[in-house]
């Protein structure tokens, strides 16, 4: 029943949240394996309960994708790819390159393409636009 209605929403682009009744128990021995992507904290939490009822989780945790930028890497390629990872899902995403490891020379320079690449995109009306939810 939640994929009937949810499908169309994704579908659109829309978000979905699927929240049980917070009477329903989490610790169901009638779960499927259990996969997570959040913070470390909540991991962990899911982890143990999941412990006591021997079953397999899955893990995503902490979500800082760093982007490693090399003295001999296409600067403007890789400050556009910096941005998109950054902005486009507003960081809502697991992959969101949200660390920048760049060669100490080149510092300065690409942290300045960044910023030039988003703020010309927010002016012609691009994708780095901020969502509000």
């Amino acid at each position: 029943m939640a994929a009937w209605k949810v499908a169309p929403a994704l579908a659109a682009g829309c978000t979905a949240v699927l929240k049980p009744s917070e009477l329903a128990s989490l610790t169901s021995a009638d779960l499927s394996p259990i996969a997570f992507t959040g913070s470390t904290a909540t991991g962990s939490k899911i982890m143990t309960s999941a412990a006591q009822l021997v079953k397999p989780v899955t893990l995503e945790l902490g979500g800082k994708s760093p982007i490693i930028v090399f003295d001999d890497a296409e600067l403007d390629k890789a400050a556009e790819w910096t941005a998109f990872g950054c902005f486009c899902t507003t960081g809502q995403i697991c992959s969101a390159t949200s660390r920048l490891l760049v060669h100490l020379l080149l510092a300065l320079f690409y942290v300045f393409l960044v910023k030039k690449g988003t703020y010309d995109s927010d002016k012609r009306g691009g994708s780095f636009v901020p969502i509000r939810s």
